[in-house]
């Protein structure tokens, strides 16, 4: 998507729930800037070909977990800076981490490594240093490593042996779970990966985490207010999902605005017991 479509989604959001202005305004631009950056995204050559991909389908492993991605360590710095500056100059919670992680930018490419071999330890020091939270931290890697994630599951998505199902609730590219599930236009269900941003298809009736399909143990909330949300929930695993109807949407939309822009219904979901997976 380009700078203008992500605004016209904002736009659009905003007139809907004019009390996420603020907070839809922070992501868009975070959301334009990695759009930008993508199409300049150059990563080392793919360590995997057909047959490897394969033998891991068969068996349900992801076919390119984060320790075996690559990433653009230029433009990750950048835009690394460019998301702290933006954080900093808002009155966002993470203004102050914004202006601290600016000041010490040149530990990105190591602190990114680290957050893609899952060295949490690693990070949590890191946080410890800089006075600032891991959670912080890990966020700016996390949206300034977007573009290359992005790239690498279209690298890895375009081995894909046709009609592989997947996994039991998770990213068939990088194992990582769903932020949002989609109701395309002719009906099926999608999941949208919290991570590396990959789509596949998914069951449209049942968990999509424990499979469950008794009716008795699934049920959903949906409000008339905002029809083209729904907010699944599981009794079997005690999960819930939240899903956007693209068939009833006649805005433009940007899948995860829509996930800032519904984080009400995360609160509902946690208040009632129930957990992301």
């Amino acid at each position: 998507m380009s700078r203008t479509q992500v605004q016209d989604a904002a736009a659009a959001l905003v007139s809907l729930r004019p009390a996420y202005a603020e907070m839809i305004a922070y992501y868009a631009e975070i959301f334009a800037l990695q759009e930008e950056a993508l199409p300049r995204v150059r990563l080392a050559p793919l360590r995997l070909d057909a047959a490897e991909v394969k033998r891991r389908q068969d068996r349900r492993q992801p076919v390119l977990p984060p320790p075996e991605m690559s990433f653009d360590a230029a433009i990750t710095c950048r835009l690394f800076v460019a998301i702290c500056r933006l954080s900093a100059a808002g009155g966002t919670p993470l203004a102050a981490a914004g202006r601290t992680l600016e000041a010490d930018a040149g530990a990105v490419v190591s602190l990114s490594r680290a957050l893609l071999d899952g060295g949490e330890q690693e990070l949590r020091q890191a946080a410890s240093l800089r006075g600032v939270a891991p959670e912080a931290l890990s966020f700016f890697l996390l949206h300034s490593l977007r573009p290359s994630l992005m790239r690498n599951e279209s690298r890895a998505a375009a081995l894909f042996a046709a009609g592989f199902p997947g996994m039991r609730g998770k990213c068939p590219v990088c194992g990582s779970p769903p932020v949002l599930s989609w109701i395309e236009a002719d009906g099926r269900r999608s999941l949208l990966c919290r991570f590396c941003g990959h789509r596949w298809a998914a069951r449209r009736c049942g968990c999509p985490f424990c499979e469950a399909d008794d009716p008795r143990r699934l049920f959903f909330r949906q409000s008339e207010e905002e029809p083209e949300y729904r907010l699944h929930f599981c009794e079997g695993c005690r999960s819930y999902w939240k899903e956007v109807d693209g068939r009833l949407l006649s805005r433009p939309a940007y899948p995860t605005l829509e996930h800032i822009a519904s984080l009400h219904l995360d609160l509902l979901a946690t208040r009632l017991g129930y957990r992301p997976l």
